[in-house]
């Protein structure tokens, strides 16, 4: 996540429902081990700073506990500029990815990988 200058409250949202608020120190931070459920669901996270200004980042997800049948892949392959906002002018700055993939190497073990990559990350 983008970095805050001043501390911070997070308050994550799943499906409109508050399920987490972390203090984040000034700098950066990533928040991870989210309570979420599986299946299709909307995560929504707001940031609010010392002086009560809010940032607020929305992200639809998708998390299955199935496996895949031997053959079969699922996969997300994701890379754009990551965008920032200052009053009212939008920035875009370094370039950022994210990986996800899953083969069925089986039809009861299925084996993947996740990678998130951006310079300094």
């Amino acid at each position: 996540m983008a970095p805050e200058r001043t501390p911070s409250i997070a308050d994550v949202y799943v499906d409109g429902r508050l399920v987490q608020s972390v203090r984040l120190p000034p700098g950066q931070f990533t928040l991870a081990d989210l309570p979420v459920e599986s299946g299709l669901g909307q995560a929504h996270v707001v940031i609010r700073d010392a002086f009560g200004r809010e940032q607020s980042i929305g992200l639809g997800y998708y998390l299955s506990t199935q496996l895949l049948r031997r053959g079969e892949q699922e996969y997300s392959y994701v890379a754009g500029k990551e965008r920032s906002f200052t009053g009212s002018t939008v920035r875009y700055g370094r370039t950022l990815g994210t990986i996800f993939h899953s083969i069925g190497v089986a039809d009861w073990l299925t084996v993947g990988i996740q990678g998130e990559a951006a310079k300094d990350l």
